[in-house]
């Protein structure tokens, strides 16, 4: 016999016919499915020999279905979710109506049921939690320095008095919560709040921008930072002031607890300004008559309600005395540049003088340069000497007797000093300027090389001439040496075998000489060459 896969076997021992003889008896322990069901199977048979009084053989098989034993229910899936959506979970409940409750939760960390627990349908299979406010609030303020946090979902069953709990772990996410600025900016400078009328506009490099921001963290966060940037200036605060700014443009930066980042700009008009400058060229003459030039930039526009003014002023003062008073000058004006001329006359020559000018608009005042000036007369003269003080211009010869300095150079030697620079005559064995220049425009150099005596009928020499272009024997200047006479190089004998020739390259020359020449008293080669550089 088998049943549940389990086989019991015997002997019928004695059986009268008649009677029901009890084979097997006993109980099994049957465990069922996780849903709590169960079939099982069986068979038996019985064999014997073929007698009249005997039963003979005989066999069944067959199923039965158990009583299913109710089971606690399971979530089986749960999604990832943010802070403004409702989640939808799925679950399993193979018991049914036979549990006595069946609820569902989400917490934080486990602990609790943060979101509280609400009744499932016992015969459905998924479930939507329907957050409130309230509950959104607490997810939002569990997660406040994080855009992000795990939570817990519940499928709670109660079943025979027995409570069982089936969870899942999954991710919360933090969904719109960069936080909000409000922000000004503002001038409060009255010199310019009157020029431009407004205290959105900028006059660039001047005004006093007063800045503030409101920031507003959201979904249960907090303000951790506030920045506020001009150009390369910053102000780590909510609120503050800009000196003499150069850029219409204001960053408002805050951050979260979260680390969620905002910024707002704000652009102003820019009156693109320009301080005045001021810079003083001036002469004076022998006669004591100083003339000059002020000139510069400057802003020449409107600010908004009023336009830019230029005024120009100058006045002198011997080198140890005092300024006196400022003199108006006219200046001519050109786009955003100025220039005004002034005379000073009736200075004493034997003085030197000093002069400044004075520039001013409607925001600044600038003072210029002081250059000191000398007055000279036409001509002075001593004991031993004459002097001019202006350009003399000579018609005719001059004739001089004895040296003419300058200063306390003597002219004609270095007049000397340059042509010998310039124009070299001499013939050196180093390398010197000829003074001449080759077609390609680049000058002629010249070296003269002594080549000793030469047992041999070739012999080749490096120049070590640098930067070597073009390199060639100066012919008229290159000569064999024999006892006390020269022959010129090359030299032309009676046969080819009598001759002596010189070639030369950028590197190098070589002297050769035929079978019944000879170069044995030594040789001069000059070569002259230009240069790649």
């Amino acid at each position: 016999m088998n049943f549940n896969g389990t086989t019991y076997s015997g002997n019928i021992m004695s059986y009268n016919g008649s009677s029901t003889v009890t084979l097997k008896s006993g109980s099994a322990t049957i465990p069922h499915n996780s849903d709590g069901t169960k079939s099982i199977s069986y068979s038996f048979s019985v064999s014997s020999i073929s007698a009249s009084y005997l039963p003979g053989s005989a066999s069944k098989s067959g199923s039965m279905t158990l009583t299913a034993i109710p089971r606690q229910a399971t979530i089986t899936s749960a999604p990832n979710f943010n802070d403004e959506e409702n989640p939808t979970i799925s679950y399993n409940n193979g018991a049914g109506n036979t549990v006595t409750s069946l609820q569902a939760c989400i917490s934080l960390d486990g602990s609790k049921d943060d979101i509280a627990y609400r009744d499932i349908s016992k015969t459905s299979s998924s479930y939507t939690f329907n957050l409130t406010d309230a509950e959104r609030n607490v997810l939002r303020n569990a997660c406040t320095t994080s855009n992000s946090r795990n939570v817990i979902f519940f499928v709670q069953t109660v079943l025979n008095g027995q409570t069982y709990r089936s969870t899942l772990t999954k991710t919360l996410n933090i969904v719109n919560a960069t936080p909000t600025i409000e922000a000004t900016a503002k001038d409060t400078n009255s010199t310019s709040l009157e020029l431009t009328g407004s205290e959105n506009k900028i006059i660039k490099g001047y005004n006093t921008i007063a800045v503030n921001m409101t920031a507003t963290a959201l979904k249960g966060a907090t303000i951790s930072s506030y920045k506020i940037t001009n150009g390369s200036n910053t102000i780590n605060s909510s609120s503050g002031e800009f000196n003499n700014v150069e850029s219409e443009s204001f960053d408002f930066t805050v951050t979260d607890s979260r680390g969620n980042t905002f910024k707002k700009t704000l652009v102003k008009t820019l009156v693109d300004y320009i301080r005045p400058t001021a810079n003083v060229k001036a002469d004076i003459s022998p006669d004591g008559i100083i003339t000059g030039t002020i000139s510069g930039n400057f802003f020449n526009g409107s600010f908004g309600s009023k336009s830019n003014t230029l005024s120009v002023q100058y006045n002198y003062k011997t080198v140890d005395g005092s300024y006196g008073s400022w003199k108006s000058a006219t200046a001519t004006k050109s786009g955003n540049t100025y220039t005004a001329d002034f005379t000073i006359s009736g200075l004493d020559y034997r003085n030197k003088y000093v002069v400044r000018a004075m520039v001013f608009d409607k925001l600044y005042t600038k003072y210029s340069n002081e250059p000191t000036l000398n007055c000279l007369p036409v001509f002075d003269w001593s004991e031993n000497d004459f002097n001019f003080n202006v350009p003399i211009n000579v018609s005719g010869n001059v004739s001089l007797s004895g040296e003419l300095t300058i200063g306390d150079t003597n002219v004609l030697d270095e007049i000397s000093t340059i042509n010998n620079n310039l124009f070299n005559l001499n013939y050196e064995t180093s390398e010197v300027k000829t003074g001449e220049v080759w077609i390609d425009g680049k000058p002629i150099y010249r070296k003269v090389f002594q080549v000793s005596a030469i047992q041999s009928k070739v012999v080749t020499i490096n120049h070590n001439i640098s930067n070597a272009n073009i390199v060639w024997v100066d012919t008229s200047h290159s000569f064999l040496l024999v006892g006390n006479n020269t022959y010129s190089l090359p030299r032309i004998g009676n046969s080819i075998n009598q001759c002596v020739g010189v070639q030369a390259t950028r590197s190098t020359f070589t002297i050769s000489a035929g079978s019944d020449a000879s170069f044995s008293g030594g040789a001069i080669v000059t070569l002259l060459y230009t240069k790649t550089t």
